[in-house]
């Protein structure tokens, strides 16, 4: 087909297999398809520049926000490169994520709202919203929900035809459809092969409530949504190397750069084909990339408890200054 004709009908021409209740559907929100609805009228090769530049610009503007660790920026370069060849909407995720921690300690409502933004665009951050309802910081929470939900609504009203509906019907087919693809590196889907009868969607509550939960006395008292990135992750049942790429925004460590960077390396010879990805291969992509995450929410556990040590010590000493 002519690379020069509209975006929209080269989709329809090579992805039939979407079409699937009458409507090409993706498995993001109504927002992100609204978001980029009018790339679909340009020429592909036209939509697919402008889009990478957008993407190109989007990941070092988020690393110069909060001025990520120079080790965590290259451990994860190599699974964006993999994630802009995709064209997916992380790299604008991770630049919102990076604008709410920039203003997180001076404006916790914008930084919900823009959490919201992004939960918008693909659900998982919308996990981040958890931190503020555990620290009963009920305004900031509801200012992230009511943020995605009401984007949500607008977008809808404006595409019609039932998108969100038509999205919440797609989503468990597009599950299914990949949850066992080689080189998905998700925690739930680890999970999901040991509990086979479980539904997919409670093994990723189940997975997101049981790490939550070690860390839930922390959160009670700093409502420091940083803390869930891992858990963000960890709880989707579909993971690539573009999602893992987020956690670059949490804390540096430098066991969970040397993870990172060995499975992007890893994943990005997989995608140029000089590394033959099937379900016998994968370990080498998926088992530094788990095993990353799960080292930074060790690491995050053992940040929380140190905090808490701290807030305990210093109230002994205020109680001793009294007496």
């Amino acid at each position: 087909m002519d690379p020069s004709a509209p975006t929209f009908l080269i989709y329809q021409a090579c992805c039939p297999e979407d079409n699937v209740s009458g409507a090409y559907q993706t498995a993001h929100p109504p927002f992100a398809t609204f978001l980029v609805l009018p790339l679909g009228l340009l020429p592909f090769k036209v939509a697919r520049a402008i889009w990478l530049m957008i993407g190109c610009l989007a990941i070092p503007l988020a690393w110069l926000c909060i001025g990520v660790n120079r080790g965590m920026a290259l451990s994860t370069a190599a699974m964006w490169v993999v994630g802009l060849s995709l064209g997916v909407f992380e790299p604008i995720l991770m630049l919102m994520l990076a604008l709410a921690l920039r203003v997180s300690p001076y404006h916790p409502g914008l930084a919900a709202v823009l959490i919201g933004l992004a939960a918008a665009i693909k659900i998982y951050p919308g996990v981040l919203l958890i931190a503020f309802f555990i620290a009963l910081r009920w305004r900031e929470g509801l200012y992230g929900l009511i943020t995605a939900v009401g984007v949500t609504f607008v977008a809808d009203m404006i595409l019609g035809k039932w998108a969100f509906a038509a999205w919440l019907a797609y989503i468990p087919w597009n599950v299914e459809r990949y949850l066992n693809t080689a080189g998905n590196a998700s925690v739930v889907r680890l999970v999901h092969l040991v509990f086979p009868g479980l539904s997919i969607s409670l093994v990723s509550v189940i997975v997101i409530v049981l790490l939550i939960l070690p860390m839930a006395p922390y959160l009670f008292r700093s409502s420091d949504w940083r803390s869930l990135l891992p858990i963000m992750i960890a709880g989707s049942p579909l993971v690539g190397p573009h999602y893992v790429a987020l956690l670059g925004l949490g804390r540096p460590h430098y066991g969970v750069a040397l993870c990172f960077g060995i499975g992007g390396i890893a994943a990005l010879l997989s995608r140029v084909g000089l590394l033959s990805l099937s379900h016998s291969t994968e370990i080498v992509i998926i088992a530094p990339l788990i095993g990353g995450l799960l080292i930074m929410w060790l690491d995050t556990l053992r940040w929380g408890l140190k905090y808490n040590r701290s807030l305990g010590n210093n109230s002994s000493d205020s109680r001793l200054l009294r007496t």
